[in-house]
């Protein structure tokens, strides 16, 4: 379940905040779904590795070393957006980085409350 809410919360907010930039003509762009669908994916793939690989032991590697990919892979897109459509960079920028901003506070959220509990549940072992 809270996998679920670190998901669709960010999706949900993420779509208001290009809709209000849509209407009130802040940075009005139509494939911000595409945005969104991008940082969707690379979450979704992070949540399940945190899921998989979450070792309370490799907490600060795993925070920066995902974080850092995370980072690299949208930075990527962002430069080959510019590549391939400079004139509407400006605007799709606008909402490629908000999305990135919501998407990332969500994921550390996650992986936080993944982390206390998983060293909660090793003291209760020990």
């Amino acid at each position: 379940m809270h996998l679920l809410f670190n998901l669709l919360l960010p999706l949900v907010i993420s779509l208001l905040a290009s809709y209000v930039f849509n209407l009130f003509a802040i940075s009005y762009y139509l494939l911000y779904p595409a945005s969104v669908l991008i940082h969707l994916l690379l979450s979704a793939t992070l949540f399940f590795i945190y899921k998989k690989k979450l070792n309370p032991k490799e907490y600060t590697q795993l925070l920066f070393g995902s974080n850092l990919i995370k980072f690299l892979l949208c930075l990527f897109g962002l430069i080959a957006f510019y590549v391939i459509d400079k004139a509407h960079f400006g605007k799709f920028s606008l909402h490629y980085l908000v999305h990135y901003v919501l998407f990332t506070i969500f994921e550390l959220n996650y992986l936080f409350k993944n982390i206390k509990l998983r060293q909660a549940e090793e003291k209760h072992i020990n």
